[in-house]
């Protein structure tokens, strides 16, 4: 019974994950048809949140390590 249990959680957690996924991918979606990082204004603050992460170039001019 508990094994049973189990996989019906794992099986609902699964499907919970897809469908989020599913929702993102949607938001994504809608977001590059209406300009999203392709807009003039929103491209560079794009490109310092989901590329850069804030770094400067003072940051890249640093050996790694």
């Amino acid at each position: 019974m508990v094994t049973a249990q189990t996989a019906s959680l794992q099986n609902l957690r699964t499907a919970s994950d897809l469908l989020a996924r599913r929702m993102t991918a949607s938001v994504q979606l809608v977001k590059a048809l209406g300009g999203g990082v392709n807009d003039a204004r929103t491209f560079a603050r794009w490109l310092n949140e989901n590329l850069y992460g804030g770094a400067t170039f003072a940051d890249f001019r640093k050996a790694p390590g």
